[in-house]
């Protein structure tokens, strides 16, 4: 016999004694280690499902008791539910204000005609004008000194 006839009859022979077994097969599981490898798995799954036993029965009325426990839900819709699916956008909007003003803040810059930059203090030109100040500028503006 080949490994795929005796496949075939794995679930058969499971449930067989060895001694019960025709003589091809014990003659192929002699000479075949992976055919006895499979055919001990079968037979320790038969075992392990045979001792398992019946399944527990369900008493009567067992479905009906738990739906009678379960809390019923209210038919009336409270008014706040309504709005409930918009109270979760108020972050999204929020964020998105929050990051347009951001976007705004950073594109304006003073008008010309209106300020020079003498009149301005440190801390002012590094606001508006970024980092074009020098080094002891910015750190005057850092610690609180205005001057330019």
């Amino acid at each position: 016999m080949k490994c795929r006839e005796v496949g075939r009859l794995t679930g058969d022979v499971a449930r067989r004694p060895a001694e019960t077994l025709p003589a091809p097969v014990r003659e192929h599981l002699v000479t075949c280690p992976a055919c006895r490898r499979r055919l001990e798995a079968a037979r320790l799954a038969a075992a392990l499902i045979q001792a398992a036993g019946e399944p527990p029965k369900v008493p009567e009325g067992f479905a009906g008791r738990i739906m009678a426990a379960l809390p019923r839900p209210s038919r009336q819709i409270a008014q706040t539910d309504i709005w409930r699916p918009a109270w979760g956008l108020i972050p999204a909007f929020t964020a998105a204000a929050i990051a347009l003003l951001f976007v705004y803040q950073t594109s304006v810059t003073a008008p010309a005609s209106l300020t020079s930059l003498e009149e301005l203090s440190a801390s002012e030109q590094l606001i508006l004008h970024g980092p074009t100040l020098g080094p002891d500028q910015v750190l005057g503006a850092v610690l609180g000194g205005d001057a330019p």
